[in-house]
């Protein structure tokens, strides 16, 4: 796994790639809470190229969910694939997170809640 920061206003946008396994999603989870010391709340999680994602990584995007949402921002995910979404629902967890189609939709959508 890999993934890019990319800063738009107050919201951090990260273009995750490849597998999201309990090894690597350690320093995601870094990443994004480094990212809410600094002010940045609104947190995007671009899953287009996230090929699978593991149980143990299921549970740290859940944290790192109520982290932001405890310091008054959100965490979105942009257009997970199939395999993703039903790790998601499998574990019950799918309704914690809203999914966006694009970026533009999830930096719109912070914006309306603004």
């Amino acid at each position: 796994m890999e993934f890019q920061k990319v800063s738009h206003g107050p919201t951090t946008i990260f273009r995750v790639k490849g597998s999201l396994d309990s090894d690597e999603v350690l320093d995601l989870r870094l990443a994004i809470i480094e990212e809410t010391d600094k002010r940045k709340k609104n947190i995007i999680l671009n899953f287009e190229e996230v090929e699978v994602i593991d149980l143990i990584s299921v549970g740290y995007l859940l944290e790192c969910l109520r982290i932001v949402r405890k310091k008054g921002g959100d965490l979105k995910l942009v257009n997970p694939n199939t395999f993703v979404r039903q790790m998601l629902h499998e574990q019950s967890v799918s309704h914690f997170f809203e999914i966006c189609s694009s970026e533009s939709q999830a930096i719109n959508s912070f914006r309306l809640v603004a």
